[in-house]
């Protein structure tokens, strides 16, 4: 019988890797992904196991470095070759150690391929994010927006008009209205619509009512780098409450500027976060507005 469900997710990378692909694994959902032998139930053999796993609508997930050369990896990338001439699922190749989409198979080249400037939060976003996909397309379900077509279709008509007054492409969207109302899904898809350049997959951050400089700092942060302990968070707000405003946002700017490197955008959630009592922009951000002028993407 076969145990691996369509939408699972097979991570494929040679031993020497491991530490690093376990970052990832640990980010992921472990009922859907087959990871080596901790995805490989009693009684059922390594190699029965990864013909299950990369078969059927599933998701191929390649980590190619140097180290997959001569390896079970070789063999895993054949059956996703195999797999791949019916096209019933997804796959996603993640270079490793000065590797690129360059080095890949022929076959292979032609899938979304990470680069090295992908961050483990990244990775993990692109991979949940073909797995979202395939799974609405074996169900047939479609993205929509309800009852805001024609809003996404105004706000869509006004970026490009914009782009065309101006002659600089729009670095910024502001959306408000009363929580609740769809704002973070009305965003996503406008992203999807407005900036269809751009890849897909990119940060949603959930931020504190009232958010402050140092939240969306903090979350950028621990995005690009990792989690930080007690004491290092308290010693980054410390060092952050110190600077001025236009430090602040230079610091959120460089942060921010990692996206841009992998062309994607950022969507920040928070309510009451962006302006003062009076209605205007927090000073930190209207600096950052000014200092990202001359940041593309």
């Amino acid at each position: 019988m076969n145990n691996v469900s369509s939408g699972s997710i097979f991570l494929s990378h040679a031993a020497a890797d491991k530490t690093f692909v376990e970052k990832v694994y640990e980010r992921l959902d472990v009922s859907s992904t087959f990871y080596d032998i901790k995805s490989v139930q009693p009684g059922q053999s390594f190699i029965e196991a990864m013909q299950e796993g990369t078969s059927g609508n599933n998701i191929f997930v390649l980590f190619h470095s140097p180290n997959t050369q001569d390896t079970w990896v070789e063999y895993e990338k054949r059956l996703a070759e195999i797999n791949n001439a019916s096209m019933r699922g997804k796959v996603l190749v993640v270079p490793l150690l000065g590797e690129t989409y360059r080095s890949l198979p022929e076959w292979m080249k032609s899938f979304m391929t990470c680069t090295e400037c992908y961050s483990v939060s990244d990775i993990v976003r692109q991979i949940q994010l073909l797995q979202r996909q395939l799974i609405d397309e074996l169900s047939g379900h479609t993205d929509i927006v309800v009852g805001r077509e024609e809003l996404l279709r105004q706000a869509h008509i006004e970026t490009l008009k914009r782009v065309q007054e101006t002659g600089s492409p729009i670095q910024h969207i502001v959306l408000s209205g009363l929580a609740g109302m769809g704002r973070k899904t009305f965003a996503q898809e406008f992203a999807k619509k407005s900036f269809s350049r751009m890849r897909s997959g990119g940060p949603t951050f959930n931020l504190p009512d009232m958010a402050e400089a140092v939240d969306f700092y903090l979350a950028m942060k621990q995005d690009v780098s990792g989690a930080l302990t007690k004491k290092e968070l308290e010693e980054q707000i410390a060092a952050f409450d110190a600077m001025d405003h236009s430090n602040q946002a230079q610091m959120i700017l460089d942060l921010a500027r990692h996206w841009a490197e992998i062309n994607q955008p950022i969507i920040v959630s928070t309510k009451l976060g962006l302006r003062d009592r009076y209605r205007n922009l927090k000073p930190w951000l209207k600096e950052f507005f000014r200092l990202s002028e001359s940041v593309p993407s």
